[in-house]
């Protein structure tokens, strides 16, 4: 770590430094570290960049100087510079709390330190810029595949969630549906990724796709570049991971296609628009009639509430698009939900519109973020605000996003900070166009902007893991969106800040912006009647008809039809739908004769087919007359619900603030976040409140909890070679010789393997042997060649743990050796036997001279199943027409 900062400073020591060839050297460097030593080299590493774009113009004195004051506190170490670069920086030192003295050794250098930001407006900074780990989870045993996935670089699992949330993805049956919660930062993309390229072999045979559905360009552009990484022997472009975006070249759009239809695209990443408008609708249900959709991934799928609801209908809508791809699979298609937090109203809305019966699973490991040190400022005006938030984009580290409310207001705040000599900063709004909104992510990526000015636009999906410091300049209109925006810092699971400045004004803005949230009965009324009086009948239902989204008002027809009618309409038939009103049962882009009313021609519908809707009518009698008190009272029933949720959230965070800000809170500001994310165990990083009664930053337990019925047995993961092997047989029994202990239990790592080739899926071994690291990693990196199918493996305690998942695949479980722990274990894998292994075959390893106490006899004597001796089958094993049970 120290030659890192060396560098740095032999370079800062000379008149004339090439600042290019220090950047090489640390990307070279960096690619052998970890943790803070990582972190601290990318500090550097970003300054060199700064110092390079400062040579050239393209850097002002203020990115250098917050650059050198953030290294200076990182490393808790002063640096000297040479005059001739100093002598530019000089003048605006003192407002980024450097200090410098003449080198004793050397008057042409200037001995710089940093001393600790202590403003005024904002108490308890002292330590505010302190670089810690906070995030510090239990890794998991790994397997065979995410050692093949990671090209044998990783061999365990973050933690023992991430373990279970893949395993709930690799093991789903068909036509499930789970809902995934995992922190950020804590690995929920392997939930994707290794599922898509185990069935691909990543990317080289034809594996079917899996179909994620993301809210934005940048988290599609960010999740297929880290997927890439995962594929790199793949044939091609179409067995390569892909997205597909507004902005994809036509070539790739084609190449795209073309892999969809062929079942060779493992992942597509896409926008509910893209595949809702385009051709890729159509394609995605002829795949799915062909088997090659293998799984529906929901990304962020807590949008589904809050934006589905909004300005984005196309989430919602994605359900009932779900059911045609689950029916033209012939029930087969698994949907997974991923997201880091889910409030309950969000839980109950997704099970409501992706549930199926007894279908749908729920795997919850929410925590709140332990990495996040909040601050909170009351400003008595702009002017004030201005001054305070430019002083801490003076002195708090980077890389750093400033959030405001609208694109004027980061136009202004883009203005304010090249005024005060940043360059390396940039805007990201709602007004971006597509081509810049991609230039920028790379550049933000790439460390070339140390500063984003950003309103909501920027954040989902921006998922870069070094961000330090996050501020609003605004009062958000919800707590969610204010915890989804905070925590686009400190994903690495290292300390982070938060820093949320309101002024005179904030709250009618914020007001403002949700007015328009929902709209009014008054208003829904005229555009129901419009869609009722184009309608068109289905053959053969009286209560299903089509609904044209595009249709006018009923006292407006004059209005013109376009994107924000359609809106609005589709905004009123989701309220009809959460009402009870109708149900949304087809998204139609095509029209048949036969499915359509005798009376209706297809002329008629042809040229708009694309905005028409297939929906039921649940109350016939109360859908006909719109005017009806019924009618009005359902829909703003609904329509109140939310209005008043959506202002008691504005409401609940202006007093969050408004509290913290004045000293005024009466608790940990995590308790205020757990009455939204109530299934969360709650965490800190420091609040105002914890800070003044000196309370460390503390982090609940990393827990999963799952629910649903147990699993069908998987028969469809039994290889015939397996089903040849154990003919009738449900068990086999490999009985061990004594004596018996670790590193005799530990030989029979190459049986292990071979079984695993045969088709076993599921090992289930004894902690004391998982215990030794380097036999584990052995094991697993031999397994890494055997992922023609997915296997997992298991700690003894998982199986006494009934909390911890097994599945309905084929087992080998292998008892402890200790006599008590092993009839603990054998009592628990007769029970988890009964509801997971009926017609599942299931290989056990024991010893010989095992006693059973519950039993009150020895294995071999109480246990059904044909038994072999260790040493016969390892010579069975070799020749498959022998090895026959």
């Amino acid at each position: 770590m120290n030659d890192v900062f060396e560098s740095l400073q032999d370079l800062l020591r000379a008149p004339n430094a090439d600042y290019a060839y220090l950047r090489s050297q640390l990307l070279y460097k960096r690619a052998n570290m970890t943790g803070l030593e990582e972190i601290r080299c990318t500090m550097i590493l970003r300054l060199a960049m700064a110092l390079e774009d400062f040579g050239e113009g393209q850097a002002g004195p203020a990115d250098i100087l917050a650059l050198l004051r953030q290294i200076i506190r990182a490393y808790a170490r002063r640096l000297e510079i040479h005059h001739s670069l100093w002598q530019h920086l000089s003048s605006a030192a003192d407002a980024f709390g450097l200090q410098t003295t003449i080198a004793e050794h050397a008057p042409t250098l200037y001995e710089v330190r940093a001393t600790a930001w202590e403003p005024t407006w904002l108490p308890n900074t002292d330590h505010i810029d302190e670089l810690q780990l906070r995030r510090n989870d239990q890794t998991a045993i790994g397997d065979g595949l995410i050692a093949a996935l990671s090209d044998g670089t990783f061999t365990t699992y973050q933690s023992e969630a991430q373990k279970i949330a893949v395993q709930e993805s690799l093991f789903a049956p068909p036509g499930s549906t789970h809902l995934i919660t995992l922190p950020t930062g804590a690995g929920k993309s392997l939930c994707i990724q290794i599922p898509a390229w185990q069935e691909s072999q990543g990317g080289r045979i034809k594996g079917g796709t899996t179909l994620v559905i993301v809210p934005t360009v940048s988290l599609a552009l960010d999740q297929e570049e880290r997927a890439k990484r995962l594929f790199p022997t793949a044939f091609g472009q179409e067995f390569t991971p892909t997205s597909l975006t507004g902005a994809t070249p036509e070539a790739t759009r084609t190449a795209v296609y073309r892999g969809i239809e062929q079942g060779t695209l493992p992942i597509l990443f896409t926008s509910p628009e893209s595949l809702m408008t385009t051709s890729l609708y159509q394609i995605c249900l002829d795949a799915a009639h062909r088997g090659t959709i293998n799984r529906l991934v929901i990304d962020e799928a807590h949008l589904v509430e809050t934006w589905g609801a909004g300005f984005r209908t196309e989430f919602q809508f994605l359900s009932a698009y779900r059911k045609q791809l689950l029916e033209a699979s012939q029930g087969q298609l698994r949907t997974i939900l991923l997201s880091a937090t889910v409030p309950a109203s969000g839980e109950k809305l997704l099970k409501k519109l992706f549930g199926d019966k007894d279908a749908f699973y729920s795997l919850r490991a929410d925590r709140l973020r332990p990495e996040i040190a909040y601050w909170f400022d009351r400003a008595d005006n702009l002017q004030q605000r201005e001054r305070h938030v430019l002083d801490a984009i003076r002195n708090l580290p980077k890389p750093m996003i400033l959030y405001v409310t609208s694109p004027d207001d980061a136009a202004d705040w883009l203005y304010a900070l090249k005024g005060q000599g940043f360059s390396r900063v940039a805007i990201f709004s709602g007004d971006t166009r597509s081509d810049e909104r991609l230039r920028l992510i790379k550049a933000w990526n790439e460390n070339r902007y140390d500063v984003m000015v950003a309103t909501s636009a920027f954040g989902v999906g921006v998922d870069k893991s070094d961000v330090r410091t996050v501020i609003h300049a605004c009062l958000p209109e919800n707590i969610d969106r204010y915890y989804q925006e905070v925590g686009r810092a400190g994903r690495d699971g290292y300390s982070a800040i938060s820093l949320i400045s309101i002024s005179k004004g904030d709250f009618d803005q914020a007001k403002r912006m949700n007015r328009s949230a929902r709209i009014s009965k008054e208003k829904a009324i005229p555009r129901w009647k419009g869609m009722l009086r184009t309608h068109r009948l289905v053959h053969e239902h009286s209560d299903i008809i089509l609904v044209d989204t595009n249709a006018t008002p009923s006292e407006k027809q004059e209005m013109f039809k376009g994107p924000s009618n359609r809106e609005w309409n589709e905004h009123t038939l989701l309220i009809m739908q959460r009402a009870g009103m109708i149900k949304i049962t087809d998204l139609r882009t095509d029209l048949s004769q036969e499915e359509l009313d005798d009376s209706v021609q297809q002329e008629e519908i042809s040229d708009e087919a694309s905005t028409w809707l297939q929906i039921q009518l649940l109350d016939p009698y109360v859908t006909s007359y719109p005017d009806n008190i019924t009618f009005t009272e359902w829909f703003e029933r609904v329509r109140k619900q939310e209005v008043d949720a959506i202002h008691n959230a504005l409401n609940a965070l202006q007093t969050i603030v408004t509290d913290f800000a004045s000293n005024q809170a009466k608790r940990c500001l995590a308790f205020s976040f757990a009455q939204i994310y109530t299934r969360s165990t709650t965490s800190c990083g420091g609040c105002p409140f914890c800070r003044q009664i000196k309370s460390a930053p503390y982090s609940g337990l990393l827990e999963a909890e799952r629910e649903g019925k147990l699993y069908p047995p998987l028969t469809e993961n039994i290889p015939m070679s397996l089903k040849d092997v154990m003919g009738n047989r449900q068990q086999i029994n490999v009985l061990l010789d004594e004596p018996w202990n670790i590193p005799s239990a530990q030989s029979i790592e190459p049986l292990l393997v071979q079984l695993v080739q045969l088709g076993f899926q599921q090992l289930i071994l004894p902690d004391t042997i998982l215990d030794d690291n380097r036999w584990c990693d052995a094991l697993i990196q031999d397994l890494a060649h055997c992922t023609d199918k997915p296997h997992l493996i298991l700690p003894a305690s998982w199986l006494t743990n009934d909390e911890r998942p097994i599945y309905p695949v084929p087992t080998i479980a292998m008892y402890p050796l200790a006599d008590d722990e092993a009839d603990i274990f054998h009592q628990a894998f007769r029970r988890q036997g009964k509801r997971c292994f009926q017609h599942i075959p299931v290989l056990t390893i024991a010893r010989r001279k095992l006693f059973l106490r519950s039993e009150q006899g020895t294995f071999i004597n109480r246990i059904n199943g044909l038994s072999y001796s260790l040493e016969r089958l390892q010579e069975k094993l070799p020749d498959p027409d022998e090895l026959v049970f």
